[in-house]
């Protein structure tokens, strides 16, 4: 099965995170989801993030992603911002048209949970299977992945 690992990173925790998955499931690619905003540091991105949600914005997505049709096994990361999935996750996701293709989202935080992230990814990436997702935090070790994983 063809996987893609896809993140956004604010502070690279959730980057050194999907890069580790990477290598654990033996994915073929990984592709890093960036933007034109600049998010700063954590309360920085929170005041931004807030101001995202409430006017439901899109924001623009730079990243040169191509045909990713070729792949079954969509691993999707992401920081967890109000037990939400960033709105630059959301804005790349809508574009890319994952229909038919299997989701398997984890976020990365100190405390919050995935929150409504899968419910959200369910609305924006019609006809894709989204599986259990699962949250992660600076501690977490090769055993807490492979144990999702293999769920």
């Amino acid at each position: 099965m063809k996987t893609l690992v896809v993140y956004f990173s604010r502070g690279g925790h959730t980057a050194k995170l999907a890069e580790k998955i990477k290598g654990i499931v033996g994915a073929d690619d990984i592709l890093e989801i960036k933007g034109d905003k600049i998010y700063g540091g954590y309360f920085k991105a929170l005041r931004i993030a807030s101001k995202e949600y409430k006017a439901e914005e899109l924001p623009t997505v730079t990243t040169k992603a191509g045909d990713l049709s070729s792949y079954e096994r969509i691993i999707l990361g992401f920081p967890i911002w109000y037990g939400k999935c960033p709105r630059l996750v959301v804005s790349f996701m809508k574009q890319q048209g994952f229909e038919g293709k299997d989701i398997y989202p984890f976020c990365t935080s100190g405390a919050s949970a995935m929150g409504d992230a899968a419910g959200v990814l369910s609305t924006v990436c019609e006809g894709a299977k989204i599986h259990e997702g699962q949250r992660f935090s600076k501690k977490t070790d090769e055993a807490a992945i492979n144990e999702w994983l293999s769920k």
